[in-house]
């Protein structure tokens, strides 16, 4: 029996893309029990939907596209504005972080994409962010060089040719009460644990601690708030 083959029309379109890899997401699947990582993805469900769907009467009069997928430890943001994907990927860094305990590292970069119906999603600008976050190991979520012009906001420029999204920033500039007084202590807990538990255990898992007890210190001192990490 021949299968007909309708003719697609869908074309390649340039985008903005985010490449987000869960940190230790293997470990979690490996030793939580079944009902433990039904809950655990569920929380991420809504953590996920919080960060695509919340309101922002800064895009409020701009047409905004945005697209996620996930598979494994692996979450791709598909957006066509920049400024929005940097914050919302800054959101998810930050709330997964408080909510969850979770750290991510990624990419952002932009190119061409194909996309048809959530069930295709190629192209050049996808293996440009994935590139990004394969060879970047810091608990950050980098930001090509290439595209820094294109964006104004809550980007951090930590070394000469080294951008990452500032999510402590994104938070702070959106509620600097809420952000400094509940939730920096709960992000600060989180790193004090992690330095606690991996040191002279796990290297590579304590180095990804000490970055972001640096860069904590580094947000606390420079915005005068007493909450640095000894």
């Amino acid at each position: 029996m021949l299968i007909s083959m309708a003719d697609k029309k869908v074309e390649l379109k340039e985008a903005y893309i985010g490449y987000i890899d869960i940190l230790g997401m293997t470990n979690m699947m490996l030793q939580k029990s079944d009902q433990e990582f039904q809950d655990f993805c569920n929380d991420m469900a809504n953590v996920v939907d919080s960060v695509i769907y919340e309101d922002s009467s800064y895009y409020k009069d701009m047409k905004i596209e945005m697209n996620f997928h996930m598979f494994s430890d692996n979450m791709i943001f598909i957006c066509n504005d920049i400024n929005f994907l940097i914050e919302r990927l800054g959101l998810l860094q930050r709330r997964l972080a408080i909510m969850l305990g979770v750290i991510v590292k990624g990419g952002v970069n932009k190119g061409k994409i194909y996309m048809y119906e959530n069930k295709f999603v190629l192209g050049k600008g996808l293996l440009y962010a994935y590139k990004i976050d394969e060879e970047y190991h810091y608990p950050a979520i980098k930001v090509s060089e290439e595209i820094i012009s294109d964006g104004e906001y809550n980007v951090k420029n930590v070394l000469n040719d080294e951008y990452i999204i500032d999510y402590y920033q994104v938070a702070y500039s959106l509620s600097e009460t809420d952000f400094t007084y509940e939730e920096l202590p709960i992000i600060k807990d989180l790193i004090e644990s992690n330095l606690k538990k991996y040191e002279g255990k796990d290297s590579k898992i304590y180095k990804k601690y000490l970055w972001m007890k640096n860069y904590h210190n580094n947000f606390c001192k420079k915005n005068n708030i007493n909450k640095c990490i000894a």
